[in-house]
């Protein structure tokens, strides 16, 4: 059993393995559906952490400008 743990449900289903079935193939789609949400969350937090790295990038520059301005001339 140890065994089938690490193949693919859909590759279990194809080499006979394990019974077709309405149950099976709810199952199979569940952990498709989980799977993209996994792929967007991801995708949504790698922009979020690309919009955060930005927005540092941006108070860094004001920052600069800023100690640019108040320098004495």
């Amino acid at each position: 059993m140890q065994d089938l743990n690490r193949l693919d449900p859909k590759e279990l289903l194809r080499s006979g393995r394990v019974p077709s079935g309405p149950l099976f193939e709810e199952v199979l789609a569940d952990r498709d559906r989980l799977l993209d949400e996994l792929a967007k969350e991801r995708a949504d937090n790698h922009k979020l952490h690309a919009d955060l790295e930005k927005s540092h990038q941006l108070i860094d520059r004001m920052e600069e400008e800023a100690k640019l301005k108040r320098a004495p001339a």
